[in-house]
C-alpha cells in the first residue's frame, strides 16, 4: 500500500493511495490498484482484497485478482460503516475479516466508555486511551458480501490474522491481543496490546 500527500508552498496539492507490486529481485515497483489501499493477498497468492476510500470515507472492500484484474465489490461499506481498515482473506478463500466502526452502533464503547453514566456511577472505570473510533472486527462472505460482527470489544484500531484452518482469527490491538472463532464465539483475551500492534499467523 503506498501513500504519498503531495506538498508544494505549503499547500497539499494532491493525494496518492495506491497499491503496488514491489518486486524482491530488483526493486522495481509495478502500480496494481489506483486508490486501492490495505492489501491483502489471499494464501495461493490469486487473489487480492482491499479498500477503496474516497475523500477519506471509505467506500467499498474489494476483491480482485493478484495482478488487479477482474475486480468486484464485495461490501457496500459506505452507507454502514464510518471507518474500515485491515482486510485479511481467510486461507479457505471463503471470507474476509476486517476492521470497522459501524455509523448505526449504539451500544456505548467499552474502550472510550459512557461519559454520562461515568458521571452517575463514580465507581465506573476511567474509559481507556483510543487513537481513533471504537473498533470491532467483521466477518464478509466473499460469496454473497453477507456481513458479521466478530467482537463486542470496541478496540482502539484492532488488526486480525487468520489461521491457517480458516476457523478462529488472532487480533492485535490498543488493548489487548485477543483471539476469537470465525463464528464470533469464545472471544478472549491472550495477551497485551499497543497502540499499532499488528500480528500474524503461520500458515504451516
Amino acid at each position: 500500500g503506498y501513500q504519498r500527500t503531495v506538498i508544494r508552498d505549503g499547500r497539499t496539492v494532491r493525494e496518492i493511495q495506491r497499491i503496488e507490486r514491489l518486486s524482491i529481485a530488483n526493486g522495481s515497483r509495478t502500480p496494481v490498484v489506483d486508490g486501492g489501499l490495505f492489501p491483502s493477498m489471499s494464501a495461493d497468492g490469486g487473489r487480492l482484497a482491499y479498500l477503496i476510500e474516497v475523500d477519506g470515507r471509505p467506500r467499498a472492500l474489494m476483491l480482485a485478482n493478484s495482478d488487479g484484474t477482474n475486480a468486484r465489490q464485495v461490501v457496500d461499506v459506505q452507507a454502514r460503516f464510518a471507518s474500515v481498515m485491515y482486510p485479511r482473506i481467510a486461507p479457505d478463500g471463503l471470507s474476509i475479516a476486517f476492521a470497522a466502526f459501524a455509523q448505526q452502533a449504539t451500544e456505548p464503547s467499552r474502550a472510550r466508555g459512557s461519559a454520562v453514566r461515568r458521571l452517575l456511577d463514580p465507581r465506573m472505570a476511567a474509559p481507556a486511551g483510543a487513537h481513533g473510533f471504537p473498533m470491532e472486527v467483521w466477518r464478509a462472505d466473499v460469496a454473497d458480501g453477507r456481513v458479521q460482527p466478530l467482537t463486542k470489544f470496541g478496540e482502539d484500531e484492532p488488526y486480525p490474522a487468520w489461521s491457517a484452518d480458516s476457523k478462529t482469527l488472532s487480533v492485535a490491538a490498543g488493548g489487548g491481543l485477543y483471539r476469537v472463532n470465525a463464528d464470533g464465539s469464545n472471544l478472549r483475551k491472550t495477551g497485551p496490546g499497543g497502540f499499532g500492534m499488528q500480528v500474524d499467523v503461520t500458515t504451516r
